[in-house]
């Protein structure tokens, strides 16, 4: 007699022997699993010895398996096949005793499923009890943390707005040298401020470094090669006017005064014709350059209104004018360091009469400032700007009471009252860089 497993019964199997892999896996035995691969294997076509045999070992494979559920279902397979088997041998005894091992492994499977019910409950109270304990503990701990966060906030707040935390963010910004910004900060403090000590000195330093740098940048262009000059002298040139701008600020301070004057004549030294420099209070064009002598002619770059000529009306020339002896005394001291004034050089002024008139331009003079003559007006003319401002010269005008002025460009000899305040002042110099 042939018999053949049905595919429900096979996947009964299967579905055992996978779920006993996975029990092998977590450190079960591995003969249930090879007892349930067995039972697995499709067999088609069984006669009733080797039915009675497989049910036969199918008894025996009960022991193999851990969950009395699980046996209790293979114990309906072990029925079912000697339920097919009919009088076969003493299979009609065996389905007894398979039936009362079936009703004993549900018995037990229920008394089990109580009993990890109750195990389990008691096992998820327990869980339950230490997560709410993890979780109350680290609320503790968050809300402890967030207190202390929240306290070294209001700390850090503080000490950002106290002064201790200002004068050290300040010394910081030195130590990197920015002075700039340390300097705002100190002048903002109470007990320090623009004139106080230690932002005078920051000043100083500030002032000092950027000469060193220029110092070292002008070294720098003098080993440089050849079509690199013109970039490297720009920047020199600016390295020099940064810190020009910055010891003008502490010129009532005698170093100071004597270094921005330094840098001043270095600029003056290494300029070109029509260079725009800084001497004094006041931007100047470099004109001529007498290398030799170590001096050059300086024009004021931008023509201003400074008074008349001459105060009084009448015949005029410039050793008797109002306006030489303002440039002369008053400009000086005002607009120029003692330092920059001693190397301001004395100047013969020749003075030159109107071949076209009778008209007089009076006497030599030893000046430090003067105007320009009408034909250094037109010898220099390309190196000065500000042509559509009219400015005086030196020379008498068409009479006696007028004087020349350059305008748009070109010298006016015919020239104008000397009384008039409407017409600029462009002083000249020679400054010795030596």
């Amino acid at each position: 007699m042939e018999f053949t497993i049905t595919a429900n019964v096979l996947k009964t199997f299967k579905t055992f022997a996978i779920i006993y892999k996975l029990e092998v896996e977590k450190g079960k035995n591995r003969k249930e699993v090879i007892c349930l691969e067995i039972m697995a294997k499709k067999v088609v076509k069984l006669t009733d010895d080797e039915k009675y045999e497989k049910a036969l070992q199918l008894e025996a494979s009960l022991e193999c398996l851990n969950y009395d559920s699980y046996r209790a279902t293979l114990c309906d397979t072990i029925i079912k096949i000697y339920k097919d088997l009919g009088d076969f041998k003493d299979s009609k005894e065996r389905i007894k005793n398979i039936q009362k091992s079936k009703e004993e492994f549900l018995a037990k499977a229920k008394d089990y499923d109580v009993k990890f019910a109750e195990e389990d409950k008691v096992h998820t109270a327990k869980v339950e009890k230490e997560r709410n304990e993890k979780l109350m503990k680290g609320r503790v701990f968050f809300f402890l943390g967030m207190f202390l966060f929240a306290c070294l906030m209001v700390l850090a707040v503080v000490f950002y707005k106290s002064d201790r935390y200002k004068i050290f963010k300040a010394d910081t910004l030195v130590k990197t040298g920015n002075y700039k910004d340390a300097i705002k900060i100190y002048t903002k403090l109470k007990g320090f401020g623009p004139d106080s000590e230690k932002v005078v000195k920051l000043k100083i330093e500030s002032a000092c470094k950027k000469m060193e740098a220029a110092e070292e940048l002008a070294k720098e262009a003098k080993k440089s090669k050849k079509g690199e000059d013109s970039k490297k002298d720009d920047d020199v040139k600016k390295a020099y006017e940064a810190a020009i701008n910055e010891f003008k600020e502490l010129e009532n301070y005698y170093e100071c005064e004597q270094k921005k004057c330094e840098c001043e004549l270095e600029v003056i030294k290494n300029g070109k014709l029509k260079a725009s420099v800084t001497y004094g209070y006041y931007r100047w064009k470099i004109v001529e350059r007498n290398d030799e002598k170590g001096e050059v002619l300086l024009v004021k770059s931008e023509p201003k209104p400074y008074g008349a000529y001459n105060n009084k009306p009448g015949d005029i020339t410039w050793a008797e004018s109002s306006i030489r002896e303002y440039f002369n005394k008053d400009f000086i001291k005002e607009y120029f360091s003692s330092t920059e004034a001693s190397h301001i050089k004395e100047s013969a002024v020749l003075a030159k009469d109107r071949f076209d008139s009778d008209t007089t331009a009076g006497i030599d003079t030893v000046d430090k400032l003067f105007f320009l003559n009408d034909l250094q007006a037109r010898q220099y003319a390309y190196y000065l700007d500000a042509y559509m401002t009219d400015w005086w010269l030196i020379g008498p005008g068409s009479s006696q009471d007028k004087v020349a002025f350059v305008s748009n460009g070109k010298v006016m000899y015919d020239g104008y009252v000397a009384t008039d305040k409407s017409i600029n002042c462009r002083p000249a110099m020679w400054v010795s860089y030596k």
